[in-house]
């Protein structure tokens, strides 16, 4: 199978449990199939890493915020990664696995079967704010 894994950090350094939890998922997914990691980095360590392995590497976007994004989404959405996807639409991938809910607002763009990989406490926090409803103030 050929799996398109899009990542809102690399798993390199794998100096944070997310990190090491991405890393030991890639590896696996390596052993049966062809994978190609997009993921955004911070600084050169975590780029040179990443594009020794092979990864394409993107910047955070901190510049023209969508306000009607959550905060924690908007460094994830750029007009690089929609480029990336675009280039890589035509690659016949299987799947597009998206390694947490930051980077699932690109779904739409997926090449592939879509697949959501929701970890840590996260899903449990936006699962108990969904089920309040909005608040008024």
């Amino acid at each position: 199978m050929k799996i398109l894994h899009l990542c809102c950090w690399p798993p390199y350094p794998e100096s944070s449990g997310g990190r090491q939890r991405t890393g030991a998922v890639l590896r696996h997914f390596r052993r049966r199939h062809q994978v190609q990691l997009v993921t955004f980095v911070s600084g050169p360590t975590e780029r040179r890493l990443a594009e020794q392995d092979g990864a394409i590497t993107l910047d955070y976007n901190y510049e023209g915020y969508d306000t009607s994004l959550p905060s924690s989404v908007n460094p994830f959405k750029s007009p690089q990664l929609d480029s990336v996807l675009q280039s890589l639409s035509t690659q016949g991938f299987d799947v597009t696995l998206f390694d947490h809910l930051y980077i699932a607002h690109c779904h739409s763009q997926s090449c592939g079967i879509p697949v959501l990989m929701e970890h840590n406490i996260e899903s449990e926090v936006h699962a108990q704010v969904a089920s309040r409803g909005p608040e008024r103030m």
